[in-house]
């Protein structure tokens, strides 16, 4: 067998992470990095959370707008059909001017 050879060079040396004061060099910067991905995370989920609502708050007054004018619609020709004379025959003039509002509505 050949002798162990010397090394030329010395080994490098590695971090004691036993000694606490050491220890704490390495780690602030880590810590550091950590926290601040952390902030940024939470800083996206929160801009996701705003796009979010706001789309849905947008939608909910879509929908209301849409209710609205189904109700003032309806109420528009239960107004119209409604009317009748002192005989409880229907007014004919009444309906005849509503249906010739929604021939021009849809014009």
């Amino acid at each position: 067998m050949d002798p162990p050879t010397k090394r030329s060079q010395p080994r490098p040396k590695r971090p004691n992470f036993k000694r606490k004061g050491s220890r704490v060099g390495l780690d602030s910067n880590r810590k550091a990095d950590h926290a601040n991905a952390k902030k940024e995370r939470f800083i996206q989920l929160m801009q996701q959370q705003r796009k979010t609502e706001q789309s849905k708050k947008a939608k909910r007054q879509m929908i209301a707008a849409k209710r609205q004018a189904r109700e003032e619609k309806r109420m528009e020709r239960n107004r119209a059909w409604r009317k009748l004379t002192k005989k409880g025959q229907p007014i004919m003039k009444e309906r005849i001017n509503y249906m010739l509002k929604e021939l021009e509505r849809m014009q």
